[in-house]
């Protein structure tokens, strides 16, 4: 799984997107994956990906845990919507729920 951990807004989605579409085509990755998207971003991509008959990434990193949720309103249930799968990171808060 080759994941996007920083989201370019110096870089063209569709060219972001094409280069992993290639790269998948290659057989030089199997999957990618994206990191700290929002929910509008992430719904970008799902249309540009829809338009071009292109694979979806095949999960979402994002922070959650007890005490940043806000992925529940908008980002988990579009993952859900479009069968991709969600990781979180940061269980503990840097060690605040330890």
């Amino acid at each position: 799984v080759y994941t996007v951990h920083y989201w370019d807004d110096e870089t063209q989605l569709e060219d972001m997107i094409w280069t992993l579409q290639s790269l998948i085509r290659m057989g030089r990755i199997r999957y990618y994956a994206l990191s700290n998207c929002t929910p509008t971003q992430l719904q970008k991509l799902i249309s540009l990906c829809q338009y071009h008959q292109w694979e979806l990434p095949i999960f979402i990193q994002s922070q959650y845990n007890l005490l940043c949720r806000t992925v529940e309103w908008e980002l988990i249930r579009l993952c859900q919507t479009h069968s991709i799968g969600f990781l979180g990171w940061s269980p503990l808060a840097g060690g605040w729920l330890s």
